[in-house]
């Protein structure tokens, strides 16, 4: 990725304060690391009311997990969010919780 492409993602994160500082860092390490492979495998995205039947949870309860970056989302505003499919299915097998 060029520098100045770098720069620029960095000014516009530094910018926005809603960004966690954590999550900030994490998008530059990504960025800064060449080795990284680029994402080939399209994800099957689902929405909040079926993650959360999925997992058998309220869907406040998961978008405060979300919030609390215990099951990871997809923002694209903020209230659109999406889910992986696979990602909230391993959640729920891995949490035990009956489907």
């Amino acid at each position: 990725m060029k520098t100045a492409t770098i720069i620029t993602i960095a000014t516009i994160q530094e910018a926005d304060r809603s960004i966690p500082k954590a999550k900030r860092e994490k998008v530059m390490d990504v960025l800064l690391d060449s080795s990284t492979p680029p994402i080939t495998q399209e994800k099957e995205l689902i929405n909040t009311r079926q993650a959360a039947e999925i997992i058998g949870i309220h869907p406040v309860t998961l978008r405060n997990l979300a919030q609390k970056d215990t099951i990871p989302v997809i923002r694209f505003s903020a209230r659109k969010l999406r889910y992986d499919q696979a990602a909230i299915e391993a959640y729920a097998q891995g949490q035990g919780v009956n489907q």
